[in-house]
């Protein structure tokens, strides 16, 4: 199930750089950047749970890049 999440989220990153790369609107490069942090988001996931050290800077982290990549795929929303 894992693999098919990874899947999705890795697929949504290749979207938004056929996007950039092939439309090159304001928009297109909103939904790059918020896909980006959001699969950097979901890689930080695996240091929260699946590794012995958890650190506070990673969680804080998380979220930062969890709430601006969201962030700025809402706005991509209004171009």
């Amino acid at each position: 199930m894992a693999a098919v999440y990874a899947a999705f989220v890795s697929a949504f990153l290749g979207k938004g750089f056929q996007l950039a790369a092939g439309l090159g609107q304001p928009w297109c490069f909103l939904v790059l950047a918020g896909a980006v942090l959001f699969w950097i988001s979901d890689l930080l996931i695996l240091f929260l749970y699946f590794y012995h050290a958890k650190h506070p800077a990673v969680h804080v982290a998380n979220l930062l890049t969890y709430y601006y990549a969201m962030f700025l795929i809402a706005v991509s929303l209004a171009f």
